[in-house]
């Protein structure tokens, strides 16, 4: 390590560290593993510093595994009580000529080494939060994913959680300039953002119940809207477009001395959800709640198409022909029809009519 590393160096090297507990070596001919200092016993590392009396100087400090096994250094363990997995593992090892050692990654299944694994082994494990879904989305914008992620947490800097810095300081809401601002008030108790988010729940659902919390809110938006659908995705990108430009709106009001009207801040709510929808292509986007919501907010919907299937045109022999039909389809259904007017063996020409339910099929002279 240099003389003065730099914290990214540092950073590696305790890392390094770190890891060294989810490896070990598979022992192939013995010669490149070393016997003290290489972790090779599933206890990892001998110690140099393990009560082993005498058996420290018999065995040089550079020595590996395959010197130890076939020059009879173990021999001096057989009475160690203390050191009887050592003595256990040389006793059944068994070395295999020109077979090179393999460091061996304990966390995976096939013992190699990912960074996924290693990072799953060093993060800690915690239980996965319901609101997950309804923040960490494909589609949603990272600035707004982020101020939602922290007022669902109750990490923005609310004049609440503020207080301790000044006891005089005004901790009224600086949007309805009545209520103490906390982040349920803000988020929608207060009834300047209340107004936004129900403006918005117009176009979302014909809810009648109103909520006054943000957990609720989101809440109720992970149960009513679930999947990758154009009115889900829509629905939660409208939910935490509206926390992000409350909160603008609240910090230009605090340290800018601004203030918008609430009209605009709805305004740019729908231009930002415009703008984000606009290239998604989501699933279910020809439902009947997927078009009322786009219809309300003047969306663009992009459907999903299915891929091109293609097929070889072979040419009829000349006992058959080929017949061109259009379609025609409608909210009521469709149907397919074509008219074939040669003669072929004294058969008079067919016209064929397919209909939703039904097929017919008669012959006219």
């Amino acid at each position: 390590m240099p003389s003065k590393p730099s914290w990214v160096v540092r950073s590696m090297f305790k890392a390094q560290e770190s890891l060294k507990i989810f490896i070990c070596y598979a022992i192939g001919d013995g010669a490149n593993v070393n016997f003290w200092h290489q972790p090779w016993l599933p206890s990892g590392i001998i110690c140099p510093s393990s009560p082993i009396g005498t058996i420290r100087n018999r065995i040089p400090n550079n020595a590996t595994v395959m010197e130890v096994i076939r020059r009879g250094y173990w021999a001096d363990i057989q009475n160690k009580p203390h050191l009887k997995e050592m003595k256990d593992k040389l006793s059944s090892a068994i070395l295999t000529p020109n077979s090179s050692d393999k460091l061996i990654w304990k966390e995976s299944n096939d013992g190699i080494f990912t960074v996924k694994s290693a990072w799953n082994s060093l993060r800690p494990h915690l239980p996965k939060v319901e609101w997950f879904s309804s923040i960490w989305f494909p589609g949603n914008i990272p600035r707004h994913r982020f101020i939602s992620w922290q007022a669902i947490q109750n990490k923005l800097s609310t004049k609440d959680r503020l207080h301790f810095l000044s006891s005089s300081a005004d901790s009224r809401c600086p949007l309805c300039k009545s209520d103490r601002e906390t982040r349920d008030h803000l988020f929608f108790s207060c009834s300047f953002s209340a107004w936004v988010w129900r403006s918005l729940l117009r176009g979302i659902s014909d809810r009648k119940k109103q909520f006054t919390s943000l957990i609720a809110e989101e809440e109720w938006i992970r149960k009513k809207f679930k999947g990758n659908t154009q009115a889900a995705t829509t629905a939660k990108i409208a939910f935490s477009a509206t926390i992000y430009f409350i909160w603008l709106e609240r910090n230009q009001r605090v340290f800018e001395g601004k203030a918008s009207h609430k009209q605009d801040i709805l305004s740019s709510i729908l231009l930002s959800m415009r703008l984000e929808v606009l290239h998604l292509k989501l699933q279910d986007s020809s439902s009947d709640l997927s078009i009322k919501i786009a219809s309300h907010f003047n969306l663009h919907l992009f459907h999903k198409q299915k891929p091109a299937k293609f097929c070889r045109w072979i040419p009829p022999d000349g006992l058959h022909q080929k017949l061109n039909c259009d379609v025609s389809l409608s909210s009521d259904g469709g149907s397919v029809g074509g008219h074939y007017t040669k003669q072929f063996r004294g058969f008079p020409g067919m016209l064929l009519s397919l209909y939703p339910t039904c097929c017919h099929s008669r012959a006219e002279n």
